[in-house]
C-alpha cells in the first residue's frame, strides 16, 4: 500500500489539531519503505537484558498531538473519530510487529505502550471512554503479541491511573509502570492485593526521598522488601531522578539495589 504524499507546506498537528482526521491518517499507513533494509543487522549479538519495543499508545500520542483539552473534547464531541484514530494507529503496530519478527528481530520480552494519560487527580478520559473507543485498539495488539509469543504488555503512565488498571488489564495489559508514588501516595503493594500477580509492576520507590539522607533511602527499600521478595515486581524510583539529587545518594541507592538485584536474581518475569 502506498503512502499518499502531503504538501510538504502542511503541518501535521495542526491538520489533526483542526480535525482533519483523514488527511493526517494518510501518515499512518502501512508502507515497506517504513521498515530500514539494515533493519535485521540491529540485532547482534547475545544479549543477557530483557528486550521490549515501543507499539502505539492508544491515548497519549493523541494528547500530544492535539493537546489535553483537544482530546478530551474529541472523545465527547466525535468519538467515531477518537476510536478511527487508535484503531489506526493500533493496526499500523500489528502490521510492524508482524513484518519486523518476519525480517528476522528477535522475539522482545515486551512491547511497551507508552500513554503519560494521568495526573494526581486521576486519568485524563474515563473509565468508560477507554473501554469503548480505546480498549478495541488495545486488544488488537495484545492479539498481535499472542500471535509472536510476546508476553508482556506494559503501559508506561504517570499520575494516579488507579480508575484505568482494571480497563487496562482487561484489554490486555499486563505490566504497568513507574507506579508514581506523588501525593496521592499510590503503593505497588496496594496494586497487587487488589490485583494480583498477573499485572507485574515496576517502580513505587518515591524519588523524592533520594533527595533526604541514607538511613531515609534505606527506609524506602526496607518498606517494599516483602514485595520485592515476591514474583513480577521491579523496585525502581517512580520517574525521573529530581535534580536535588545529589550524586553521593544515588550511587548509594544503586549499590543498594545490586544487592537486591544478585539476591533476587530471575525472579521478576515468570
Amino acid at each position: 500500500m502506498k503512502l499518499t504524499a502531503i504538501a510538504p507546506q502542511e503541518n501535521p498537528v495542526s491538520l489533526i489539531k483542526n480535525k482533519n482526521w483523514p488527511d493526517f491518517k494518510k501518515r499512518f499507513l502501512p508502507d515497506p519503505n517504513r521498515i530500514p533494509a539494515d533493519y535485521t543487522g540491529w540485532f547482534r549479538g547475545e544479549n543477557s537484558c530483557a528486550n521490549a519495543i515501543t507499539i502505539s499508545s492508544g491515548m497519549g500520542w493523541i494528547r500530544d498531538w492535539m493537546g489535553v483539552e483537544n482530546m478530551c473534547y474529541l472523545a465527547y464531541d466525535d468519538p467515531d473519530c477518537f476510536a478511527d484514530i487508535v484503531n489506526t494507529m493500533a493496526e499500523l503496530s500489528c502490521w510492524f510487529l508482524d513484518e519486523a519478527v518476519k525480517s528476522g528481530m528477535p522475539v522482545p520480552d515486551a512491547c511497551l505502550v507508552w500513554e503519560d494519560i494521568s495526573g494526581r487527580c486521576g486519568p485524563l478520559l474515563s473509565p468508560d471512554i477507554f473501554k469503548r473507543l480505546v480498549a478495541p485498539g488495545y486488544r488488537k495488539m495484545r492479539d498481535a503479541l499472542d500471535r509472536h509469543g510476546i508476553p508482556y504488555m506494559c503501559v508506561d503512565t504517570d499520575g494516579n491511573a488507579d480508575a484505568l488498571i482494571g480497563p487496562f488489564m482487561d484489554a490486555g495489559v499486563n505490566m504497568l509502570l513507574p507506579i508514581e508514588v506523588g501525593v496521592w501516595e499510590e503503593s505497588p503493594e496496594r496494586i497487587r492485593k487488589e490485583y494480583g500477580k498477573e499485572l507485574r509492576l515496576i517502580g513505587g520507590f518515591n524519588k523524592m526521598v533520594l533527595e533526604k539522607t541514607k538511613e531515609d533511602i534505606d527506609a524506602e527499600i526496607n518498606r517494599h522488601l516483602d514485595l520485592v521478595a515476591q514474583d513480577g515486581y521491579l523496585l525502581m524510583p517512580d520517574h525521573l531522578i529530581t535534580p536535588g539529587t545529589m550524586l553521593e545518594n544515588y550511587v548509594y541507592y544503586l549499590d543498594r539495589i545490586r544487592e537486591l538485584k544478585f539476591q533476587a536474581k530471575r525472579r521478576f518475569i515468570v
